[in-house]
C-alpha cells in the first residue's frame, strides 16, 4: 500500500491496482487543559471520491472504519474519523467512559461542517460548488445510521449545519444560505410570481439551487422547506397580514396565485383541502370592483356576472355602472382576462381561477332591486369621500336614467324614493356630497342660474353649494330634464330669506322673523376670511337689492319698532365692512359714512365704510355713523397708534389736540379718560412743514418729552439711517404747553433713568464706534446734573445700580464693543492719553471708554467734570492701575547719584511737611517704611513697561527712560539729568505722580549747591522764599537705606545656624558717611565728609581658575559643627580680605547656577561692579518668575554663622520663596562646597535660622 499526497489535501492511497482518493481534513486542538502533559492533538476526518468514467469525482458513500491510528471497528459512518482515542486494553471499543474521548467527540462536529468548505476548494469542484455541496451532503450520517460511542456525531453535526452556511441559492455561486432558509421542490411556474425578494421578506426562504441534490430524510433532517399548498397560504398570509401589501401586487398577480394554488391543491389529500380552504377563507385577499380587498368572511361575495360570460370573456354588462358594480361587492374582473400564459393555457387558467373562487364559496350576482335594496340602503352617515365619488354619482345617475324609464314599480314609489334620497348626502356640489334637506344647494350657471354669483364665492372657501356638472356629463338627457329632477330633490337659484317665529320680551305674540342662513354663512366667511374684494362686492350687491327684495321683510310694519330681524342684526354683529383706512374688515357701527361734516373733522384720515352706498334704508339699518364725537376721537386716535407708520401734518393735528382740549376742559372724567387714550404724533422729518404731510409715528405722554437739554435725542435721530422721530413735543407744538405738561403729564425732560433707557436703545441697534459721541453727552448731562444738585442721590445710586448690571451695557469702548461696570467686564477705565490705549488696546478684559473724535471742549470736559463724574460712578483712570515694570543693563556705581539723592530727602521732607501737611502724615503713619527702604540703583540703559496694577498685563512695546520709581528702587541712568531724577523721585511722595513744584524746588537747591551757595544762604531761601517749617524735633530724617546703615550705630543682623552650644557677640562698626554736595562746592555743610571718604566701585576681575574640580553641593545638616568653632565677632576685620572672599563666593555661586540652568539663565549683577542691589545673582526660572540669590562665603570650616544687612532681611521676606542664600564654603579652594538656604524667613519661623543681635 502507497500513500501520496496531493493538494488541496488531497491523498492517494494505492493498493495494487486499486487507487483510492482520500479529502483529508485535520485541526489541531489546544488538549493542555485536559491533559497538561499533551499540548496539542490532532483529529481528522477523511472522505473517499471516486473518480468516473466520466472523469467526474463522486462520493464513495461505503461505511468506513474508525482510527486511533490504527482502524478500530467500523460504527456506520460513510467516512474515515482519526482521533487520538483512549482505548481499552483490548482495542476492540472506544473508551466511552474517558473525559478526553467525549472532548475529542465534541470537535468533530465543526470539522466536519468545515470540511465543506475544503470540498468547494478541491480543483474538479472549484467552478462545481453545487456539485461540491451534493457530494459533501451525502456523506451526512443520519440519526440512526451511527452506533455505538459515535451514536449523538449525526445530531451534533446536523444541529451545526443546520445554523451554518452550507446551501447554495439558485442561480448564485457565491450566496450561501442555512438549510431552515432553503426552498426545495418549487417549479419554474410558482417563480414567475413569486419573485426572490417576496419569498424572502413573507417566509424567510429562498430558492434552493435546484441542482444540489438532496435526499429527503436528509432534507427533512436539516430542516429544508418543501414547496407546497401549505406554502402558498403563508405567502398569502403574510401578504395580507402587513397593511397595503396585498395593494402592492397586482390582480393578475393573484390570478396566477390562484391557478397554481389550484393546481397544487390536487395532489392534497380531502382533509388538507378542507384546512388550507378553511384558512384560505379569513384571507382578505379576493380583489373586488372597488380595488379594495376582502376576505370571504366579511360578508357574500358575487362573480361580476353568469360564470358562462367570465369564461368567454364578455364583461359589457358592468362597463355603464362600474363603479355601482364593484360596490355590490363583485369580484374584480381583471382576474378573469386573457392573457398569455406559456406554462397552462389562458383559457386553462381562468377554469382554476373560477373553480377555486367557487371552492372559497363566491355566488353569481341577482341585479333586481338596485335601488331598494343596495341605493337606499347604503350607509350615508359619514358622507363620500373622494375615493367614493364616482360611486355616488353613479347612484345618482342611476336612479335619475331609472325614472326616465317609467318602471311601473318606480312609478308607483318615486315620492318615497325621492324622500329618501333627500335626507342623504348624495348629491354632489362644488362643495362635495351635501344633503338637500340639510344644506341649500343652488344651480349653477351651467344649469341656467342667472345670476352671477362667482365674484362672491370664487377661491373663498365659502359653504356656497352648487351642483356639479358632472352629471351632464354623466347621460345623454338634456338640462332640462336634470333640473326638474334636482328641483324635485330641492335645489334652488336663489339666496333666501326663511320666516320663523320668534318670541320677544314684552310681547305677547310670537312675531314673525327672518332668518338666512346663505347671507349669515357669506358674512361670517367674509369676516374670517377678511377677504377686502369679497367684502366690497357683496356691501354693492346690498346697495343694489336693499330697497326692491329685503326692506319689504326687513321693514314689517307689524313688528315692534326696536325689533331688528335677525337677518339685520347678523349683518351689524359680524366684522364684514372695508374701510378706506386700513386693509381690515370691520363692523358696519365703527366706519363713519364720508360726507361733509365728517370729513370736516377729521379729513381724510377717518375710517370710513367702502364703497360708498347709496341706500338710505341700507345706511340707517347697518348703523353707519354720519357724525364725529369725543369718543369718535378717540377711536381714530387708537387706530392711527395702531399702524406702524402713519402720515398727516401737524397743522391738521394740531387741530385735532385743539378740538379735543375744547372738549375735554368740559369734564374732568373726559380728561381723565382722554390722558390715558392720548397718543402725540411725532414726524420722522425734522424740522417738518406745517401744512406738510409727512411719516410720524405716535407716542404716549410717558415716552416723550417737552425738551432735552442734553440734544441727545436729536444726535440719535441723525443717526439713525432707518428714520427716528424727535421726542421733544416743543419744536412741534410750541403752543400746547399747557395741553401736553400740565394736562397730559408730558415729562418736561428725560430723567437720568430715562436717559439711561434711551441708551440702551441705542446700544441695541448702533455700535460703539456709531453711537459713542451720544453716550458722552449723556455722561455730560448727568455730571452737569449732578454737580448743580438737579441728580438726587438716590437717582445717582438707581443709576450706579444699573451700571452695574450685566446686561446694562451702554458703555461704549475703544474695542468697539458695549460694556457695563459688571465684574465679568473685567477692568473698564478711561484715559486721555492715546499712547497708553494704543499700548493696552489688545489687553484681555481691559476696556478703555472711548467716545469718538472730541472736540477741545469735550476733552477738557473728560478730564474735568467728567473725570469727577466717573469717580462717582466707579469708572476709574489708566492712571490710577498703572505701574511701570523697570527693564536695565549694565548696574554700574551708583555712589554719586546715591549721594544726591540722600542730599535732598531732607529738603523733600521739609517741603512736604509744609505745603502737604496731609500727604507728610501719611508718609509718616503708612509709606515710613517704603520711604526707610529707598535704594538708588545707577545703571547704563533703563527701559519700562507699563503694568496694571493686581493683573499681569503688560504692554508690548518697552520704553526707554533715564529714571524711573519702582517700589523701593529709584533706576537712574548714567546720563540722567537732575532734574528728571528729582521729578521721578517726587512719585515716591504723591502715590506715584510726579509733582512738578516739589521737582522744581528740589532742583533749585541743587543748582545754588553747585553754583557755591553756603548752608546759610540755602537756609535764608528756604524759609524766607519758599516759607517751608522745619521739621519737628524727634521726627526721623529722611535719607536712603544705605546711609541710614552706615551712619547709624546698629550693626548688620547676624543670621547663625540654629546649633546647640554656640556663642556669639558683635562689635560695633566705623561709621561711614555721605558725599554731597560735591567736592567742587567750596561750603559744605558739618555733617558731611568728602569726596576721598566716599566708598568708590572698584571694578576688580577674579581670575576664572581659582578652584579646580567639581562644587559640590552641602545639605544643611552637613555643615561642620565643633566645639572649637569661630566665635560670632563684628569687629574691625581686613576689608580687602573679606571683599575678595566675597567675590570669589559669587564667582563660585554663579558657576554653581549656570551649570544648574544655564549662562542664558543666570545673571551675575555684581560680575564688573558692586550694584548695592540686596541680592547677588538672579535666575529665570521656566515658569516666567525670578528668583534672587544673596551670596555669603567663608573660608573657615567651623564657622556656622554670616551677617545679612537689614535690606537684605526686608527684601528676603518680600520675595519669599523667590529669595536664597548661596552660602559658599572656600576652606578647601580645590573643592569649594554650597548650601542653598531657600526662603531664610520661613527657615528662621522652622527654627532651622535663628536671628542675632549684636550691640
Amino acid at each position: 500500500m502507497r500513500k501520496v499526497a496531493g493538494v488541496d489535501g488531497m491523498v492517494l492511497i494505492s493498493h495494487g491496482t486499486e487507487e483510492m482518493n482520500w479529502l483529508v481534513v485535520s485541526r489541531e486542538l489546544n488538549a493542555s487543559e485536559l491533559r497538561p502533559e499533551v499540548k496539542t492533538t490532532r483529529i481528522s476526518l477523511a472522505f473517499r471520491l471516486d473518480k468516473s468514467c466520466n472523469g467526474e469525482y463522486e462520493a464513495h458513500l461505503d461505511q468506513q472504519p474508525t482510527f486511533a491510528y490504527l482502524p478500530l471497528r467500523k460504527y456506520g459512518m460513510r467516512f474515515i474519523l482519526q482521533a487520538d482515542f483512549s482505548l481499552p486494553s483490548s482495542r476492540e471499543e472506544v473508551d466511552h467512559d474517558s473525559a478526553w474521548n467525549q472532548w475529542l467527540l465534541s470537535k468533530f462536529p465543526d470539522l466536519f461542517v468545515t470540511a465543506l468548505k475544503s470540498f468547494c476548494q478541491l480543483s474538479f469542484y472549484k467552478d462545481k460548488h453545487v456539485r461540491a455541496i451534493s457530494a459533501f451532503m451525502g456523506f451526512v450520517p443520519l440519526v440512526g445510521e451511527v452506533h455505538g460511542f459515535f451514536s449523538s456525531l449525526p445530531h451534533m453535526i446536523l444541529s451545526r449545519l443546520r445554523v451554518s452556511d452550507c446551501l447554495l441559492l439558485e442561480g448564485s455561486d457565491h450566496e450561501w444560505i442555512q438549510p431552515c432558509r432553503a426552498l426545495r421542490g418549487w417549479n419554474n411556474n410558482a417563480r414567475s410570481f413569486i419573485s426572490d425578494g417576496l419569498l424572502q421578506k413573507h417566509v424567510s426562504l429562498s430558492y434552493l439551487n435546484k441542482d444540489i441534490v438532496l435526499s429527503d430524510s436528509l432534507a427533512k433532517e436539516l430542516a429544508v422547506q418543501e414547496y407546497s399548498p401549505n406554502l402558498l397560504v403563508q405567502i398569502l398570509e403574510s401578504l395580507c397580514g402587513e397593511s397595503d401589501n396585498i395593494g402592492v401586487l397586482s390582480v393578475e398577480w393573484l390570478s396566477l396565485w390562484l391557478n397554481s394554488f389550484n393546481m397544487a391543491l390536487a395532489t392534497q389529500s380531502h382533509e388538507k383541502e378542507v384546512d388550507l380552504l378553511t384558512r384560505l377563507r379569513k384571507v382578505p385577499f379576493v380583489p373586488l370592483s372597488d380595488s379594495s380587498y376582502c376576505s370571504m368572511t366579511d360578508g357574500p361575495v358575487w362573480f361580476p356576472c353568469n360564470l358562462s360570460a367570465l369564461q368567454l370573456g364578455d364583461l359589457s354588462v358592468i362597463k355603464q355602472f362600474q363603479y355601482l358594480y364593484s360596490n355590490l361587492r363583485t369580484v374584480s374582473p381583471a382576474i378573469f382576462s386573457y392573457c398569455s400564459d406559456e406554462y397552462g393555457g389562458a383559457k386553462r387558467r381562468v377554469e382554476n381561477v373560477i373553480s377555486i373562487l367557487h371552492k372559497l364559496g363566491v355566488k353569481q350576482l341577482s341585479a333586481h332591486e338596485v335601488i331598494k335594496k343596495h341605493i337606499l340602503e347604503y350607509n350615508f352617515g359619514e358622507g363620500a369621500t373622494e375615493t367614493k365619488m364616482e360611486l355616488f354619482v353613479e347612484f345618482v345617475s342611476f336612479v335619475f336614467e331609472h325614472f326616465q324609464s317609467h318602471c311601473s314599480e318606480c312609478c308607483i314609489e318615486k315620492a318615497d324614493i325621492i324622500e329618501k334620497l333627500r335626507k342623504e348626502p348624495i348629491i354632489l356640489t362644488t362643495s362635495g356630497f351635501k344633503s338637500p334637506v340639510a344644506e341649500t344647494i343652488h344651480f349653477s350657471k351651467e344649469f341656467g342660474n342667472c345670476i352671477l354669483v362667482e365674484s362672491l364665492i370664487c377661491g373663498t372657501g365659502l359653504t356656497w353649494h352648487e351642483v356639479d356638472t358632472t352629471y351632464l356629463n354623466h347621460t345623454k338627457y338634456a338640462v332640462a330634464k336634470w333640473r326638474e329632477f334636482f328641483k324635485d330633490l330641492g335645489v334652488s337659484d336663489f339666496v333666501q330669506l326663511l320666516e320663523i317665529q320668534k318670541q320677544v320680551t314684552n310681547v305677547d305674540l310670537p312675531v314673525r322673523d327672518w332668518v338666512s342662513p346663505e347671507m349669515d354663512v357669506f358674512v361670517s366667511e367674509i369676516s374670517r376670511t377678511g377677504n377686502l374684494e369679497k367684502s366690497k362686492y357683496l356691501l354693492q350687491v346690498l346697495d343694489e337689492l336693499w330697497d326692491d327684495y329685503f326692506i319689504q321683510k326687513v321693514d314689517e310694519g307689524s313688528r315692534p319698532m326696536f325689533f331688528l330681524s335677525t337677518f339685520v342684526k347678523n349683518l351689524r354683529d359680524f366684522k364684514w365692512v372695508a374701510s378706506s383706512w386700513d386693509n381690515e374688515l370691520h363692523f358696519p357701527t365703527e366706519l363713519f359714512y364720508k360726507h361733509e361734516p365728517v370729513f370736516s373733522v377729521v379729513g381724510a384720515n377717518a375710517p370710513y365704510a367702502i364703497p360708498k352706498i347709496t341706500s338710505k334704508a341700507l345706511l340707517k339699518h347697518l348703523g353707519f355713523k354720519v357724525e364725529v364725537k369725543l369718543d369718535d376721537i378717540l377711536s381714530v386716535i387708537k387706530s392711527w397708534t395702531n399702524s406702524t407708520s402713519h402720515k398727516a401734518s401737524i397743522s391738521q393735528m394740531s387741530k385735532l389736540y385743539l378740538l379735543a382740549w375744547d372738549e375735554i376742559t368740559l369734564s374732568r372724567e373726559k380728561l381723565s379718560h382722554f390722558k390715558s387714550s392720548l397718543c402725540i404724533f411725532l414726524p420722522f422729518i425734522h424740522p417738518p412743514d406745517q401744512a406738510e404731510v409727512v411719516s410720524g409715528v405716535f407716542l404716549s405722554p410717558a415716552e416723550a418729552y417737552w425738551d432735552d437739554p442734553a440734544g441727545c435725542l436729536d444726535l440719535i435721530r441723525e443717526m439713525s439711517q432707518e428714520g427716528f422721530p424727535t421726542s421733544t413735543v416743543s419744536s412741534l407744538y410750541p403752543d400746547l404747553y399747557d395741553f401736553f405738561v400740565n394736562a397730559c403729564g408730558v415729562l418736561e425732560s428725560p430723567s437720568p433713568n430715562k436717559y439711561f433707557q434711551i441708551l440702551l436703545q441705542v446700544a441695541r441697534v448702533k455700535s460703539p464706534k456709531e453711537a459713542g459721541h451720544v453716550v458722552l453727552r449723556v455722561l455730560l448731562r448727568w455730571a452737569d446734573d449732578l454737580s448743580s444738585g438737579k441728580m438726587k442721590s438716590e437717582q445717582l445710586v438707581e443709576l450706579i445700580n444699573h451700571l452695574v448690571k450685566e446686561e446694562s451695557t451702554v458703555l461704549p469702548t475703544i474695542q468697539d464693543r458695549w460694556v457695563s461696570l459688571h465684574s465679568d467686564f473685567g477692568l473698564v477705565c478711561w484715559t486721555n492719553r492715546k499712547e497708553l490705549i494704543e499700548q493696552f488696546a489688545v489687553a484681555h478684559n481691559v476696556y478703555f471708554l472711548h467716545f469718538g473724535e472730541l472736540t477741545d471742549a469735550e476733552r477738557e470736559a473728560l478730564s474735568g467734570k467728567l473725570a469727577n463724574f466717573f469717580q462717582e460712578i466707579g469708572v476709574i483712570s489708566l492712571e490710577e492701575v498703572l505701574s511701570r515694570k523697570a527693564i536695565f543693563y549694565d548696574v554700574v556705581d551708583n555712589s554719586e547719584k546715591a549721594c544726591m539723592v540722600n542730599w535732598v530727602l531732607p529738603y523733600a521732607q521739609r517741603y512736604i511737611y509744609s505745603k502737604h501737611p496731609s500727604i507728610y502724615l501719611q508718609l509718616q503713619q503708612v509709606e515710613n517704611e517704603k520711604l526707610s527702604q529707598l535704594n538708588v540703583v545707577a545703571v547704563q540703559r533703563l527701559f519700562y513697561k507699563n503694568t496694571l496694577k493686581e493683573n499681569t498685563i503688560s504692554s508690548a512695546s518697552r520704553l526707554e527712560c533715564t529714571c524711573l520709581l519702582e517700589g523701593s528702587m529709584l533706576y537712574i541712568t548714567t546720563d540722567a539729568d537732575t532734574h528728571s531724577i528729582i521729578l521721578e523721585l517726587s512719585r515716591l511722595f504723591f502715590q506715584g505722580a510726579s509733582n512738578l513744584e516739589l521737582a522744581n524746588f528740589l532742583h533749585t537747591l541743587i543748582l545754588m549747591s553747585e553754583v557755591g551757595s553756603t548752608e546759610q544762604q540755602l537756609e535764608l531761601y528756604i524759609k524766607h522764599n519758599q516759607r517751608l517749617l522745619d521739621v519737628p524735633a524727634g521726627e526721623r530724617t529722611w535719607s536712603l537705606k544705605s546711609f541710614t546703615e552706615s551712619t547709624e550705630e546698629d550693626t548688620p543682623i547676624p543670621v547663625q545656624i540654629h546649633t546647640p552650644f554656640q556663642q556669639t557677640r558683635t562689635i560695633k562698626r566705623k561709621n561711614k558717611s555721605s558725599m554731597w554736595p560735591p567736592p567742587s562746592s567750596e561750603v559744605a555743610s558739618s555733617s558731611q565728609m568728602s569726596a576721598d571718604d566716599c566708598p568708590k566701585m572698584e571694578k576688580i576681575s577674579v581670575p576664572k581658575d581659582i578652584f579646580e574640580g567639581e562644587i559640590q553641593t552641602m545639605e544643611l545638616k552637613d555643615i561642620p559643627v565643633s566645639i572649637q568653632k569661630d566665635e560670632l565677632s563684628l569687629q574691625n576685620q581686613d576689608e580687602l580680605k573679606s571683599y575678595h572672599t566675597g567675590r570669589r563666593g559669587e564667582l563660585v555661586a554663579y558657576k554653581y547656577f549656570t551649570e544648574i540652568f544655564g549662562t542664558a539663565c543666570v545673571k551675575w549683577v555684581n560680575e564688573e561692579f558692586e550694584s548695592g542691589l540686596p541680592y547677588d545673582i538672579t535666575v529665570e526660572r521656566e515658569d516666567g518668575d525670578t528668583e534672587f540669590i544673596e551670596v555669603k562665603a567663608t573660608q573657615s570650616d567651623n564657622k556656622d554663622w554670616f551677617i545679612i544687612s537689614p535690606a537684605e532681611w526686608n527684601f528676603a521676606g518680600e520675595k519669599g520663596d523667590l529669595f536664597s542664600i548661596a552660602w559658599v564654603f572656600l576652606f578647601d579652594s580645590r573643592k569649594p562646597k554650597v548650601s542653598v538656604l531657600k526662603n531664610p524667613l520661613k527657615l528662621c519661623k522652622k527654627h532651622v535660622l535663628k536671628l542675632v543681635l549684636s550691640l
